[in-house]
């Protein structure tokens, strides 16, 4: 029983070194979560979430329309609501092709982003995107 306990107590030292650096992670993650056809656009639904540990009151992200045949569609430099340190918020836009004509969406990251000083470096350094929708959202090229 007592090398049990021992074993425990050495087990939860090993585990919380991993813990801990994981609860530090920083980022600020764009996940594209929805979308909608309307009159021959399509307006998306992005999921913005921000651990960075700043707040962040005014971020601007660049993005491209790639449609189905691989063709260039568009190019958008998109403004996001301020968001606190730890919080998520949904956010929508529309762009001009229909929603069934749009293959990918890329981004080559952050424009702007400003906190109470500007956090380009760490922006642009956290920034994850994903999407959980048919339409890709990311930063690789075809």
């Amino acid at each position: 029983m007592r090398r049990w306990a021992l074993a425990m107590v050495s087990a939860a030292g090993l585990l919380a070194p991993g813990a801990e650096a994981m609860a530090q992670e920083t980022s600020f993650s764009l996940q594209l979560i929805g979308n909608e056809a309307k009159d021959g656009q399509c307006t998306v639904v992005f999921l913005a979430s921000n651990k960075l540990g700043v707040d962040i009151t005014d971020a601007r992200f660049e993005l491209y329309i790639i449609d189905v045949t691989g063709a260039f569609k568009g190019a958008f430099n998109l403004k996001l609501p301020s968001i606190v340190s730890g919080k998520q918020k949904a956010m929508k836009f529309t762009l001009p092709p229909a929603c069934d004509q749009i293959d990918r969406l890329l981004s080559n990251g952050f424009t702007v982003c400003q906190g109470q000083k500007d956090e380009m470096d760490q922006c642009n350094k956290g920034l994850r995107m994903s999407s959980k929708i048919k339409i890709i959202f990311s930063d690789d090229a075809p």
